[in-house]
């Protein structure tokens, strides 16, 4: 069976003469088919074009987005390791007022635990969010509850602590809470409560205070109001002053350079000179011997010293 054919004319304006082309049905066919396809190419890949584009774009703005949100969570950051400066320097605040007023230490575990906090379930962003970026808001969320926590059980303590230093004035004045020396005055440790070679006999003995070097002749302060006990020279404390503080509290001052102008039964308030710094008794150099004794059981000067307000601090 023959094929079909179409005549395509050209003809000219310029009578020119005719032009023809016989052009069978199926190349037509084809060709159409060719062009069609040719077109649905250039539209899909187009659409491709600008949809990959598109996510260019979209990737660029995230890109910047996670940058910004990067920066924002890094100054969260600092902000909540400062919040942590400042809870853990409130929370040796509170250990010292809580030794003035006699309350008992809770422990770090009970502190850390504190007495509220936010809840415990899975935070909303949780299935919507990276991994990574899950991450970091979880150790955010987890440090933004902790410091909650240790807040909320310091605020309950400070008003344990304001409600009894109301009702026990009295407890307040008569509790060591300062350094023995005055505030303009050079000072350093020579040597810690606890356990230690004795500096004659190298042996092993317990020093039940602290010493306290600074210039001979230097003031040598009461630490809490109280009542003389003793004015008397030892030979290993030299001249040394023990005041009684009422409420278990003794405190002791040795080492002095010369008898004090002091008299048992006198009352001394917190801040009054008790005597001079010296060289008395066994002593490698000037120095202050300074114990606390509560209860008649000694304790670590340090945890009394709530004012260091000398030049130089070594607790």
């Amino acid at each position: 069976m023959s094929k079909k054919y179409l005549t395509l004319m050209a003809i000219p304006h310029n009578e020119d003469r005719v032009r023809e082309v016989n052009v069978s049905r199926p190349f037509l066919w084809g060709l159409s088919g060719i062009i069609l396809v040719s077109i649905c190419a250039l539209i899909f890949y187009t659409i491709g074009y600008y949809i990959k584009l598109n996510r260019e774009l979209q990737q660029v703005s995230l890109q910047t987005e996670n940058s910004e949100l990067k920066y924002q969570f890094e100054r969260v950051s600092r902000d909540l390791k400062n919040l942590r400066t400042k809870v853990d320097d409130l929370s040796e605040t509170d250990r010292m007022m809580r030794v003035l007023v006699s309350l008992a230490e809770p422990g770090k575990d009970v502190r850390q635990m504190g007495v509220g906090g936010l809840s415990n379930e899975p935070p909303p962003w949780e299935a919507r969010i990276s991994y990574s970026a899950g991450e970091l808001l979880k150790n955010t969320y987890t440090d933004m509850d902790q410091l909650l926590r240790e807040a909320q059980f310091l605020t309950a303590s400070f008003d344990t602590i304001e409600s009894r230093l109301t009702s026990s004035e009295k407890v307040r004045r008569h509790t060591p809470s300062i350094l023995p020396l005055p505030t303009n005055t050079d000072w350093w440790e020579t040597s810690s409560f606890g356990y230690r070679n004795h500096p004659f006999t190298g042996r092993k003995h317990f020093h039940n205070g602290v010493d306290i070097s600074a210039r001979p002749g230097t003031s040598i302060l009461a630490t809490a109001d109280g009542e003389i006990l003793t004015v008397n020279k030892d030979k290993n404390l030299g001249w040394y002053v023990s005041i009684g503080h009422g409420f278990g509290f003794r405190t002791v001052y040795g080492h002095l350079k010369v008898k004090p102008p002091l008299r048992k039964g006198q009352k001394v308030k917190r801040g009054d000179t008790v005597g001079k710094l010296g060289n008395t008794g066994r002593s490698t150099g000037p120095h202050l011997h300074y114990a606390v004794i509560r209860n008649n059981r000694a304790q670590n000067p340090k945890k009394f010293i709530f004012a260091q307000k000398g030049r130089r601090t070594i607790f």
